[in-house]
């Protein structure tokens, strides 16, 4: 994937950084190291997760699908190499419109959506609902780090990008 710097015809970056004198193809260079390692760590990790559901036969061979949202959903660096580790993989890809994907408001109504369909974590006494203790992070599903850990999963061949 290419990208270039957005900073004008003379190569340096915008007056914001002039006192520095930080040349616009190096603060670039910088950003796009950084975006690639990231986007380098959710291709692997989802990989091995690809990886560990085979392993564990967890989906239907037949029903092999990536979902992604949220803020990782609106960076079309990411998506595209989501994308192309899912066309590598065999998963179909799907992921919402990237102005659906940076409301937490949207993700958070998508949990409680989640939880009464499986009618777990659900409060319907006002009691109930007032003796809520809350948490900043909401666990949902099992860890399965250590499984994964115990199984030494690794790809066999790193998906391109």
């Amino acid at each position: 994937m290419n990208f270039q710097p957005q900073c004008g015809n003379t190569g340096t970056a915008p007056s914001v950084f002039q006192a520095s004198k930080t040349p616009c193809s190096k603060l670039f260079q910088d950003w796009k190291r950084n975006m690639y390692a990231v986007t380098k760590h959710l291709v692997r990790q989802t990989q091995k997760a690809m990886v560990y559901i085979d392993v564990r036969d967890l989906l239907p061979k037949t029903n092999k699908i990536l979902v992604v949202s949220g803020g990782v959903a609106c960076n079309h660096y990411i998506r595209r190499a989501l994308q192309k580790l899912c066309d590598t993989t065999g998963y179909q890809f799907h992921c919402p419109p990237p102005n659906l994907c940076t409301d937490n408001g949207i993700m958070i109504a998508w949990n409680g959506m989640e939880r009464l369909k499986a009618k777990t974590g659900v409060l319907y006494k006002k009691e109930d609902i007032e003796a809520v203790v809350y948490q900043s992070k909401c666990q949902i599903g099992t860890d399965l780090t250590d499984d994964v850990r115990s199984l030494g999963i690794h790809a066999q061949k790193w998906v391109k990008f």
